[in-house]
């Protein structure tokens, strides 16, 4: 990927700490390898930052287990559909 956007996972609390994500290590181990990556928290940061990004041609990728306060819709109303 050119650009990586991690946001904040819910409820990490609920998930034994030594099996948590870090999303900090995460965007270190990202960066240290020459990938452009940001740690976002919320849709509406994510939203913005993909729409303001984007380019025509480019593909963008959502990964979720869930709707990810409807992020879908919201990314192609921002890009236009």
């Amino acid at each position: 990927a050119d650009q990586v956007v991690v946001a904040q996972v819910p409820k990490l609390e609920q998930i034994p700490e030594s099996d948590r994500l870090n999303p900090k290590q995460l965007m270190a181990d990202l960066c240290s390898i020459g990938c452009n990556a940001e740690y976002l928290v919320d849709v509406g940061s994510i939203v913005t930052h993909v729409a303001t990004n984007a380019r025509e041609g480019d593909v963008v990728c959502v990964l979720s287990n869930g709707g990810f306060g409807g992020i879908h819709e919201k990314l192609l109303k921002a890009l236009g559909d």
